[in-house]
């Protein structure tokens, strides 16, 4: 018995401690979502009467829910991070104002989830070699990804949003 409560807790560990804070899950949790749908809608349309349709639809479902998920609890933690701060600040002041309205809380957990978006959508653009080349100048001082030359008295190179740059 305690061996399966070990791993129940091991599992909520890597749940919990990757859970709305990887944008590499989260890009691949969409990038799941959105070619299942793809998959989805084309046996709906070249096979009408496909008899595992329901069962298909699973796939599309499962990976939109954990994507919505990492949205969700991203928004959370940015919200509980955000009043966490402010506390602090109030605290020290000693005094008896609201920590937050309900509109900041609303503004904070929309833009958390905003900045989730935003950051599932680029590791889903890099991945497919749109965004950004991870190591992307060699020993050549050459960007392989798109054939631009790096500056070589960098010391770093990569290539950000179409440029050669140094860091």
């Amino acid at each position: 018995m305690s061996l399966i409560r070990g791993l129940v807790q091991y599992g909520s560990a890597q749940v919990s401690a990757k859970l709305g804070r990887c944008p590499k899950c989260m890009g691949l949790s969409l990038s799941g979502a959105v070619i299942g749908w793809v998959v989805v809608a084309g046996v709906a349309y070249f096979w009408p009467q496909f008899p595992f349709m329901n069962l298909l639809v699973l796939w599309p479902a499962s990976f939109t829910s954990l994507w919505l998920l990492h949205i969700v609890t991203s928004a959370g933690r940015t919200v509980v991070s955000a009043r966490q701060g402010r506390e602090a600040v109030v605290q020290g002041q000693q005094t008896t104002v609201p920590v937050f309205s309900r509109r900041q809380v609303a503004t904070v957990f929309v833009s958390g989830a905003a900045l989730a978006i935003v950051a599932s959508v680029g590791s889903v653009r890099q991945a497919l070699g749109a965004g950004p080349c991870n190591e992307c100048c060699n020993s050549n001082h050459s960007c392989p990804c798109h054939n631009w030359k790096c500056d070589i008295s960098a010391t770093k190179f990569g290539c950000t949003f179409g440029k050669c740059t140094t860091f």
